[in-house]
């Protein structure tokens, strides 16, 4: 049986844990987004999380194709998990296109994007955590060159409501739906995984 599990970030509001304990075998949560922001409910998550007993990964959403932007999203990101134990890996999130930042990743070409996220990874994994990216099957198949993302960088695919993916590279974790729900969130959406990744014990 695959391990089944949400992600979350301040939009899901205060989260009752307890109540969570035992309905999810993961969760990845948002630590922080952009050059300087955290999410609100970040160390809160994280701490309850872990008072519990589920296993973590988190995420961070990036905006800018500005390359000194980007780079500082990234030491956003790693300042936020500084401390941190993660079991799952630490994901960067990959799918802005709102003009309004100027570029934004999405403007970029293929080559661009790609060599972001290597640079991404290399900083993550130089710090201690696994390297990870989120992205939706355009994204994945269009926006960047997979095939040079090494092994130990899991790839998490968001495509939803569909049977099985029709995304035909490699992905180590499925978003399935964003349309979930479980004991201890309010919340109208929630978006559930399934993991295929060996995680060490």
């Amino acid at each position: 049986m695959k391990p089944v599990g949400i992600d979350v970030s301040e939009h899901q509001g205060t989260i009752d844990w307890q109540k969570l304990k035992g309905k999810v075998d993961f969760v990845i949560i948002r630590s922080s987004h952009g050059m300087n922001e955290i999410d609100t409910q970040w160390e809160r998550n994280y701490a309850e999380a872990k008072r519990v007993g589920i296993p973590i990964g988190a995420y961070h959403y990036f905006y800018y194709g500005d390359k000194t932007k980007n780079q500082k999203e990234v030491d956003n990101f790693l300042s936020k998990l500084a401390g941190k134990k993660l079991e799952y890996p630490a994901f960067i999130d990959f799918e802005e296109s709102n003009p309004k930042y100027n570029p934004p990743l999405g403007a970029l070409t293929e080559a661009q994007i790609t060599t972001y996220a290597l640079h991404a990874f290399d900083r993550i994994r130089d710090a201690g955590f696994r390297p990870g990216i989120y992205a939706n099957k355009n994204w994945l198949t269009n926006h960047m060159n997979v095939s040079k993302y090494p092994a130990d960088v899991a790839i998490w695919l968001a495509e939803w409501d569909c049977p099985s993916p029709t995304y035909g590279g490699r992905y180590d974790l499925w978003q399935y739906t964003d349309k979930g729900s479980t004991d201890g969130i309010q919340t109208s959406s929630l978006d559930m995984n399934y993991c295929f990744l060996v995680l060490p014990t």
